[in-house]
C-alpha cells in the first residue's frame, strides 16, 4: 500500500508537466491493481504494471525512480509505447509462432523463478541478524577500522641520471641540511631542488592511506613510519631515487563503532544467508533426479540436420 500511495503521490507530481491527461483533482485516488494510472489509444497501464515494474527494481533504484518526475514520466512513456506496439500484433499469430512462445515461456520462467527464489528466501532465512553482526563485530575487530591517513611531502633526487652513489650522497648531504627545519623552509627547497617534475601541480604533497597498492610500498611504508607532524624521514630509497618526507597532517586509524558499522555488516550477514539458501535449494533440484541429454538434437540444431550424414 506505501508503494502504492507514493506511485500515486508522485505521479501526480510528474503529470503537472502536462506530459500525461489528469483525473480530475477532487476524485478520490484508486490505488486497487486494476486502477490506471496512464493511458492513450488502447493501451492503458494499470497500477499493477507500475507497482511491479518499481518493484523488480533494486531499493535505491526504486528511490531514485520515485523521487523523480522526469524518470518518472519516462518509464510510464516506455510502458505505453511498449504496450501499444504489442497490442498491434495478432494474438492469434503469436499462438501460432512457436518460437515467440517458447521466449515468452523462458520470460514466465524467469519471472516465476525469480519469485519462488524470494519465496525460499523468506522461508528459510530467519536468522537475527542483530544478534550475528555483534558477534560478527567482536571476531573481526581488525576488519572494523578505518585507515591510518596522512598527507606527507617529498622531495626527490632522481637516480636515473646521476648514479644510486650519487643520488643517495646528495640526499642524506638534503637530510643534514633539512635537520629541524620548518615546513616552510622544507616546502621552499621542495620547489628548488626536487626532481619530482609534478611538483610544479602538487608542490611535493601527498595524500596517502595506509594499505593501498597504488604507492611504491617503500615510500608508502617510510611515510606511515613518521608520528609527529613536521618530521622529516631519513632518505628513502624507492624506484625513481632518493627521498625525503616530510609528514604534513595525520589522521590516525580508528575502530569503527558498532552502532555505525552495524548496518553494512547486517547487510553483508542477509546476502551471504541469501546466497546460500539459494545455492543450497538449486542444489537440492539437482540431487536424486537424473540429467537426460540429447547431444544429436543439439548437434543437429546448430550443424544442421545433416550433420550426422556427413560424418
Amino acid at each position: 500500500m506505501l508503494l502504492r500511495s507514493t506511485l500515486i503521490l508522485v505521479s501526480s507530481l510528474a503529470f503537472a508537466g502536462g506530459a500525461f491527461a489528469q483525473e480530475p483533482a477532487t476524485e478520490k485516488p484508486c490505488t486497487e491493481p486494476s486502477c490506471p494510472i496512464a493511458k492513450r489509444g488502447t493501451a492503458v497501464i494499470t497500477v499493477a504494471d507500475v507497482t511491479a515494474k518499481v518493484k523488480a527494481l533494486e531499493p535505491k533504484q526504486q528511490s531514485a525512480l520515485l523521487s523523480d518526475p522526469k524518470q518518472l514520466n519516462k518509464m510510464l512513456e516506455n510502458l505505453l509505447i511498449l504496450r501499444q506496439i504489442a497490442n498491434e500484433v495478432d494474438a492469434a499469430k503469436v499462438e501460432q509462432d512457436v518460437l515467440l512462445q517458447a521466449r515468452l515461456k523462458m520470460a514466465y520462467d524467469e519471472i516465476v523463478a525469480v519469485y519462488r527464489l524470494d519465496q525460499i528466501r523468506a522461508e528459510r532465512v530467519t536468522a537475527d541478524f542483530s544478534t550475528l553482526a555483534h558477534e560478527h563485530y567482536l571476531t573481526h575487530m581488525s576488519e572494523m577500522k578505518t585507515p591510518k591517513q596522512l598527507t606527507v611531502r617529498h622531495l626527490l633526487v632522481e637516480s636515473r641520471k646521476v648514479g644510486e652513489a650519487a643520488a643517495k650522497a646528495k640526499a642524506e648531504q638534503l637530510a643534514q641540511q633539512l635537520r629541524g627545519a620548518d615546513q616552510k623552509r622544507f616546502s621552499e627547497l621542495v620547489m628548488e631542488v626536487s626532481d619530482d617534475p609534478s611538483k610544479t601541480g602538487n608542490a611535493g604533497l601527498f595524500h596517502l592511506t595506509e594499505g593501498t597498492t597504488e604507492m611504491d610500498q617503500e615510500f608508502l611504508a617510510a611515510a606511515l613510519a613518521l608520528t609527529e607532524v613536521g618530521q622529516i624521514s631519513p632518505p628513502v630509497h624507492s624506484q625513481f631515487g632518493y627521498h625525503l618526507i616530510q609528514l604534513i597532517e595525520l589522521t590516525p586509524a580508528k575502530v569503527v563503532p558498532f552502532e555505525q558499522a552495524k548496518p553494512a555488516i547486517v547487510e553483508k550477514l542477509r546476502s551471504e544467508a541469501n546466497r546460500k539458501v539459494v545455492t543450497e535449494y538449486r542444489t537440492d533440484m539437482t540431487v536424486g533426479t537424473q540429467l537426460e541429454f540429447f547431444p544429436k538434437n543439439l548437434e543437429g540444431l546448430v550443424f544442421g540436420e545433416d550433420a550426422a550424414t556427413d560424418k
